[in-house]
């Protein structure tokens, strides 16, 4: 072969998988850099300007040695397993980059904690807490580990450092509003390039690594990745432009998240870092006692109206892509007229009652029950995991609202969408089922059933096998959920609160009762990692990892067989 037939020849198998590693770490490192600009508008986070610099330029350059080769070269096709790996594989690389600003940080530290005392500007008090050692959280690579795959799956369970705030005033927004703290806590001051940081990994994890690599490459060989990174809302034929219009989509609604909030007196980062969150359904925020911080800091009034925009926002973030497409070109009878849609307004009358009615013993107001337990509801349904209530403990809810919180969070959104669970269109696969099952058991032998229902406007069949895969799947994801909440009780954790934190892990909720910070502090890294294994399956949708496992085995398997003596 010549060299000219060579360099037209297709890339394929193994040089084909590293080159497109190497373009995903080169987004990858790219992403890690973003931060930095944070130092731009808070030079007091200037210490850690190099926690961010080395792993993205390392990225960069390690990524860019392996694209090259295959730069000019047309790409061929993959085989299922090369795809299942490469997927696999770039988003524990993805999450172990990101990953290693924590880790210098908690080996490095910054300047001493400052002496809070009468606190008036806190852009002018020192730096961040805790030097670098043993007792900072992130001197452990699994905690830093378990923050990175929190962020990548838009889950927002966290293990950020947190103080006490004195009461007082302090300016925030370089000036621009006071905000009024109550002697809460908060997280630690100074870390505004470790929030953003979160935010970025949130934002670009919840639209998915994959679909936004498919907005810059046109090849047909990037589809496989596309559909098995979990999604099915190619909303043109072309995938390119599919692609874009998605992000499109989803920078838009983050563009409307973002000037609401700044328009109420939200901090320029504050409102960022939320409208990321939230319309990725990630639930990270830059103060530890979430959205319930702005109705304390703000006033009730600018904080209810932040609720109602963070309501929106989340609901945006939970409708499937597609819808949004249809919305944009005007198609409103395929909204309405989609199963799963249905199957949304029947978990909303179900559940939502619920939620008011425990609220309701929580607060003595109905105002306050309602407002809660639709924001909450509306939370828990999106998987997003902000939370309304200053000091919200679990632990004190009564066991009707505590667990239709556990099945909302598991049932989760709309497929398509940034939300996790098991996905509303599953559950109607479900009740589609059981209809059938008792239908046919009084129908004649000899009727033929045809099964259909509306999706996205028009009357499909629904084939047995479509059926059978969403029945699967929920049987394997309440298989998974049982062996993790089994793992977290043998850790020596009360069932309860292991059922809801696997739950929040596994749907990528993000609420906690506590116990992932408890589990952190006190070194029982087999249930950080139950809770890092739970967040990486549930947002992959468990069945890739597992066929990926299962195909390398069958491979070795028959690798082993092909070379096997001949007795």
């Amino acid at each position: 072969m010549t060299k000219e037939e060579k360099l037209n020849s297709p890339v394929k198998g193994f040089r084909l998988m590293l080159g497109y590693t190497g373009l995903f770490l080169i987004f990858i490192g790219i992403i890690t850099f973003i931060p930095l600009f944070v130092l731009l508008f808070y030079p007091s986070n200037g210490y850690a300007w190099w926690f961010f610099y080395i792993p993205s330029f390392l990225s960069v350059l390690i990524g860019g040695i392996l694209f090259i080769p295959i730069k000019n070269r047309p790409f061929g096709n993959l085989t299922y397993l090369e795809n299942a790996t490469l997927i696999v594989f770039v988003w524990v690389v993805a999450i172990l980059v990101s990953a290693l600003p924590y880790y210098i940080w908690g080996h490095v530290g910054g300047p001493n904690a400052p002496v809070f005392s009468n606190v008036k500007g806190i852009i002018e008090v020192g730096s961040t807490f805790l030097p670098g050692g043993k007792e900072h959280i992130y001197h452990s690579f699994s905690n830093c580990v378990f923050e990175s795959v929190s962020g990548f799956s838009s889950t927002g369970l966290t293990l950020f450092p947190t103080t006490l705030y004195p009461e007082g005033t302090y300016n925030y927004n370089f000036g621009l509003f006071q905000y009024k703290t109550g002697g809460y806590t908060e997280f630690l001051p100074n870390c505004e390039i470790f929030f953003f940081h979160r935010a970025i990994m949130t934002f670009t994890g919840g639209i998915g690594l994959v679909l936004i690599l498919s907005s810059a490459i046109n090849k047909r060989s990037s589809f496989q990745l596309y559909l098995l990174e979990g999604h099915n809302d190619k909303l043109l034929p072309n995938l390119l432009k599919s692609a874009r219009n998605i992000i499109y989509i989803y920078v838009f609604f983050f563009l409307f998240g973002t000037i609401f909030y700044c328009i109420l007196g939200v901090s320029v980062l504050d409102a960022i870092c939320y409208s990321m969150a939230g319309i990725s359904t990630g639930g990270f925020t830059s103060h530890a006692t979430s959205i319930s911080f702005f109705t304390i800091a703000l006033g009730g009034i600018r904080g209810r109206l932040i609720e109602v925009v963070t309501i929106l926002v989340m609901f945006f973030g939970m409708l499937p892509f597609i819808i949004h497409h249809f919305i944009y070109t005007k198609q409103f009878k395929k909204v309405f007229l989609h199963y799963e849609t249905f199957v949304f307004f029947g978990i909303v009358a179900l559940f939502l009652p619920f939620f008011i009615f425990g609220f309701s013993q929580k607060f003595s107001s109905l105002d306050a029950s309602f407002r809660h337990g639709i924001f909450e509801f509306t939370s828990f349904i999106s998987t997003t995991g902000f939370s309304s209530i200053d000091g919200y403990s679990f632990q004190n809810l009564n066991s009707i609202l505590f667990f239709s919180m556990i099945i909302v969070t598991i049932i989760g959104g709309f497929t398509g969408s940034t939300a996790g669970g098991i996905k509303l269109y599953r559950l109607g696969d479900v009740f589609i089922s059981l209809k059938e099952t008792f239908s046919s058991s009084i129908a004649l032998p000899e009727e033929m059933r045809v099964i259909k229902v509306y999706k996205f406007g028009e009357k499909r069949i629904v084939t047995n096998d479509e059926l059978k895969r969403s029945i699967d799947y929920i049987l394997l994801y309440l298989l998974c959920v049982f062996v993790a909440v089994v793992i977290l009780i043998f850790n020596g954790f009360q069932a309860d609160n292991s059922i809801f934190e696997v739950c929040s892990a596994f749907s990528g909720l993000g609420e906690t009762t506590g116990l992932s910070l408890f589990a952190a502090t006190n070194h029982k890294y087999s249930a950080i990692w139950t809770l890092i294994i739970s967040m990486f399956l549930g947002r992959l949708e468990i069945q890739i990892v597992f066929i990926f496992f299962f195909r390398l085995f069958k491979h070795i398997q028959n690798e082993k067989n092909i070379y096997k003596p001949q007795e």
